[in-house]
Order: C-alpha cells, then structure tokens, then sequence
C-alpha cells in the first residue's frame, strides 16, 4: 500500500485507531491509524481524512492479504479479555478493562500512562541507543556472568503533558519519593530491590544541565562513597533530534561503606539526562553492590550461569538480573513527544 500520512507526536493508545483528528479550526483533516516503536519513542500516524471519500466510493469487497501486519504497526498496546461468542461481548466491561490498563499517575505538572510491556531484547533492538546496553551485557558476558535476559521485561509509561517516556521493571509501581521530591520507583517486590534505586525528576537549567545534575549527584552520594569516578566507556551524547539530546555518564563510587540494613557495599551510578536549552529530565539508577556477600563474591570470581543453572544460584542471578535491568531502565529514558 502507497499511502499519504501525517505523523503525530507520542503515541496512538488502543481503542483510538479510527478516531478523528481536526485542525484548530475544527476541520476534520485526518483518521487515527497506526505506529511504530523505536525504543520507548512511538511515531505514529494519521492517514488524510480525503481517504473517507475514497472509501464511501470503493468498490473494494475483500480484505487485503497483508492484513496479518498489522499488528506490527502499533505503537502502544493493552490486552483485555474477549468473550469468543459475539452475542455475549460486554462493551462496559470491556471498557472497564481498557480503564484499569490505563490508569495515570500524576503528580505535578506530569501526567504518565502505561502504554505497553516490552522485553529487554525489543527494547535493545528498537533503542535510538542501545550501544551502552550492549557493552554492560558484553562485560557480563567476559566475566563469565551468564544472566538470563528473557527475563527482563520493562513497563513503559508516557507522560502526556512534558512528552518523556520511562521504563521500569515490570510489575513495580512509579511513585513519587516527597522526602527526595523525586519520581522514584517502589522496588518493594523487586527481587533484591533493597538493592538499588530508581529515580526520575526534571528540571530547569542555566546552559551546563548535565554538569549540573552530575554536581547535585557528587554533592549527595560523595561523601559517604569517597568520591565518584567517572568510566569513560560508557559516557556518550546521543542527539535524539534538533532540539534533544540524551547524555549518558557512569559512575562508581571510590570506596565502600557500611549501610545498616545491607552490610558493606560498594557503588554504581548510572545516569542519563534527556535535555534541550532550557530545561533537562533525568533518570538516574543506583546499584548497592554487597561486598560481603559470599554468593555474590563467588559470582564474581568464578562466574555464574543463570540460563541453564538458576536453581543452583537463585539468589545470586536475581542481583545479577536485576542490576543490569535497573541499569537499562535509567538508560531506556527518552523524549518521546519530539517537539
């Protein structure tokens, strides 16, 4: 099919497909259609409402063969339960369910709504920059830490009002933390989630945001790890667009310290902030690694194989997989809403 479209910005939710666009006018100018993901970013799109004209006159009576695509061209989605007898469909219920998928959080001036569940592989595939995804995994891999990643999965929310979207482990809930006035996820049910944080903000900046942000990090967490040092491996700018650019950076603190509910632990920072020249989003991941864990010592020195031998290591390949999908939830930040 060669067809006209306009793309919109963020995503088209399920139940919108069909639905109608105007202008500022108020002229009908195009129909809801479809999308495409790259990343945690949605392109969708709307066809030219000329197209109602052309169908009213269609003399077309089949479906077209390549109708089983179209499952492919969706950038959000919601799965509900469907009685299989017509006769017995409850378009309330129905609707409930679709209501309960998308209930929001807000808070502020920000609004966010679960648009879809992904895999790590779907997001490493369709990432604007799934470069420092890569290079964490591959370290894993060189030291013979073997983790199970069909087991990282990752809920995706948008929020309608800034146009950023973020992923967190799937199944946990995004709230917001009043002591530190940041987003911050609940790892409560995370396994070993008292392990790591998670946290997102946004805010205003004079020209240097990351430098800021990096400062306001220093400032918090130096004290009690000795200082932070900076793995250039893993520090990019990534220009999502003319306007966007996303900065990654990594940092380990210089010494370990003793927190009262984990023992000794030492320190990994990830930090990815989303910026344009007035204001910068963040997302920022923080890994508490257990030096005095004997498993997780063992893991390190001899290695760990969590695909074929889960059960032999269970506690130690939870930290492991969880670690590396706090890390890709900090890294999966974007700008969704390009403008």
């Amino acid at each position: 099919m060669s067809l006209p479209i306009y793309f919109l910005s963020g995503s088209l939710l399920p139940g919108f497909s069909g639905s109608p666009i105007y202008n500022q006018k108020g002229v009908l100018i195009g129909i809801g259609d479809g999308g495409l993901e790259r990343g945690l970013m949605n392109v969708s799109w709307c066809i030219p409402a000329s197209n109602l004209t052309a169908l009213e006159s269609s003399t077309e009576t089949t479906l077209p063969a390549t109708l089983g695509k179209a499952g492919l061209l969706y950038s959000a989605e919601v799965s509900i339960t469907v009685p299989m007898e017509v006769d017995q469909l409850d378009y309330t219920a129905m609707q409930q369910q679709v209501d309960k998928k998308y209930e929001s959080f807000s808070y502020g001036n920000f609004t966010f709504f679960q648009t879809k569940t992904r895999t790590w592989e779907e997001m490493k595939r369709t990432s604007i920059d799934p470069e420092n995804m890569e290079s964490l995994s591959l370290e894993f891999k060189e030291g013979n830490l073997n983790i199970d990643y069909d087991v990282l999965d990752f809920d995706i929310y948008e929020d309608a009002n800034n146009g950023f979207a973020i992923a967190i482990p799937a199944g946990m809930e995004l709230t917001y933390d009043n002591e530190q006035d940041v987003f911050s996820v609940d790892l409560t049910n995370f396994l070993e989630g008292q392990y790591f944080d998670l946290f997102y903000y946004l805010t205003e900046h004079d020209g240097n945001p990351v430098n800021d942000i990096v400062n306001d990090v220093k400032s918090e967490f130096s004290g009690e790890v000795g200082g932070l040092t900076l793995d250039e491996k893993y520090t990019k700018a990534n220009k999502i667009n003319d306007s966007w650019t996303a900065d990654y950076r990594l940092f380990t603190g210089d010494e370990s310290y003793v927190d009262e509910q984990l023992g000794e632990v030492g320190t990994f920072f990830y930090l990815n902030v989303i910026h344009n020249d007035k204001v910068a989003f963040y997302s920022l991941a923080i890994a508490y690694i257990p030096t005095s864990r004997a498993d997780v010592n063992k893991a390190f020195d001899n290695g760990i194989d969590c695909v074929n031998y889960y059960d032999d290591n269970a506690t130690s390949c939870d930290f492991f997989e969880s670690f590396m999908q706090i890390i890709a939830s900090a890294h999966l930040s974007t700008k969704s809403s390009l403008y």
